[in-house]
């Protein structure tokens, strides 16, 4: 591990180990198979100076009401779910996992006895992988019960995305000797997607089923607190994933929902923070069109 995010809160925490350094076709065979993160003016904490309110979930809807019965979705009448809610999520989803197996695809045809190519095609392939559409995706407003399933099929994702970061940074230094540091890292890194990999068609199926047995929902306006608030879990997700010079390793398989507490807060003149998630210190904007960028103070 070459850098290190400084983490007050949740994000502190690392579940899983490093793989041990394994061979390019195991590595990249179990990829197959299977905003900036960080940010703010150091870990001290500071008194909020305005409290305006305090949640522990995001089951408060505020808007459309909930419809019981009607058509389901496969048009049958009856009780109605969220599965038809969902599907711009499961959509997405599905697209990211495309993608990253494409990727991993060219990766591994560019992984030989005695160097590594990091082709255009395979550089294009990894810039192409969206899984912050699959975040956007997630609607506030959900049930614990069907919200940690459906950010565990979140977490799959953007840790199998975060197993090729070197692949951007190392591409200018293509062919990678086999024998060097580099390339060894390098292996390392693409390592870290396999255990989601393997588990992501199980969380996609878990995540299918939770949203089959939840009632339709009563969804919050998108530039709600309660939609800030599953952008803000789904951000506590990537972010040990992506920030400094990390790629992925931080896969947690647990899903704990920390309470998050709204409170206006003054780090240092020009540090402002709009609350915490535990004790992590967050910010969060929202841009119409763009959805929610969120930022913490980890880094």
């Amino acid at each position: 591990m070459r850098g290190t995010c400084r983490v007050t809160g949740p994000c502190a925490v690392r579940t899983g180990r490093r793989p041990e350094r394994v061979l390019a076709v195991v590595a990249v065979a179990s990829l197959l198979t299977a905003v900036p993160a960080c940010g703010g003016a150091g870990n001290a904490p500071a008194t909020s100076t305005t409290t305006t309110s305090t949640t522990t979930s995001t089951t408060t809807s505020t808007t459309t009401p909930a419809t019981t019965s009607g058509t389901d979705a496969t048009g049958t009448p009856g009780r109605l779910t969220a599965a038809s809610q969902l599907a711009g999520f499961f959509t997405t989803a599905a697209r990211a996992d495309r993608q990253e197996r494409s990727a991993a695809a060219l990766v591994s045809a560019g992984v030989g006895t005695g160097t590594i190519v990091l082709s255009p095609a395979t550089v294009a392939a990894v810039r192409a992988i969206d899984t912050g559409s699959v975040a956007r995706a997630l609607p506030g407003g959900v049930p614990p019960t069907l919200l940690v399933p459906l950010l565990q099929v979140y977490e799959d994702l953007t840790t199998r995305r975060a197993a090729f970061n070197r692949v951007l940074e190392y591409a200018g230094h293509s062919p990678l000797p086999r024998g060097g540091t580099e390339a060894k890292e390098f292996l390392d890194c693409l390592g870290h997607g396999a255990a989601p990999a393997r588990w992501y068609g199980t969380d996609l199926t878990a995540s299918r089923a939770a949203a089959e047995r939840t009632a339709r929902l009563t969804l919050p306006a998108a530039d709600s607190r309660a939609a800030a608030e599953t952008a803000i879990r789904a951000a506590l997700l990537r972010s040990p994933n992506f920030c400094s010079a990390e790629c992925g390793g931080f896969y947690t398989r647990s899903i704990p929902l920390y309470p998050i507490s709204w409170k206006h807060t003054v780090l240092a003149p020009g540090s402002t923070w709009d609350g915490t998630v535990g004790r992590q210190l967050f910010v969060a904007h929202h841009t119409a069109g763009s959805g929610w960028d969120i930022g913490f103070n980890a880094c």
